[in-house]
């Protein structure tokens, strides 16, 4: 097993699978880095690196996919991309958060315009800076603290998605 970062994603949104794709995993000048996939629960975790000391400041780029992810919301009648980027369950602090939010043209021409950043612990409401003005939608923090994440919000119109059937287990 990998001794380096552990990258914890998760693997539903509320009842459904996100199917949660590792496309790759590399370092700062684009050369591929070892990662082991291991899922538990509803989590999975990407232990990234080899047992291999890793000296002085290291830069991982980890881009991965999933499905499903934007929301209908009845209280605002429209449908939202709302993520925590890197999750508020880590005792470092970061010195530098960024996401970047790719759109295909049907969501681009979707967009009401609002779109928020919050930096902090679960619940908090600071706000950041995003830039939603063009795609791709960016947001970069930095330092963050422990304990707290970057999260993205963006808005589209109601109904842009079509919502994801909600699985349910039966006894038989």
């Amino acid at each position: 097993m990998s001794l380096g970062i552990i990258r914890a994603s998760p693997t539903r949104y509320g009842e459904v699978p996100l199917g949660l794709s590792m496309v790759s995993v590399t370092d700062e000048s684009g050369d591929p880095v070892y990662y082991e996939r291991a899922d538990y629960g509803d989590i999975a975790e990407f232990a990234l690196g080899t047992d291999d000391y890793v000296h002085g400041r290291t830069t991982y780029v980890l881009e991965y996919t999933m499905r499903d992810v934007i929301r209908h919301f009845e209280d605002s009648g429209g449908d939202e991309f709302y993520w925590d980027v890197n999750g508020d369950g880590w005792a470092q602090e970061w010195g530098s958060v960024s996401a970047t939010v790719h759109l295909s043209s049907a969501f681009r021409d979707a967009l009401t315009g609002d779109a928020a950043c919050f930096l902090g612990s679960y619940g908090e409401t600071g706000q950041c800076a995003i830039d939603a003005a063009d795609d791709p939608i960016t947001a970069s923090v930095g330092p963050v603290g422990p304990y707290n994440t970057l999260t993205v919000a963006v808005g589209f119109e109601g109904g842009t998605v079509v919502q994801p059937a909600l699985p349910r287990d039966s006894w038989i």
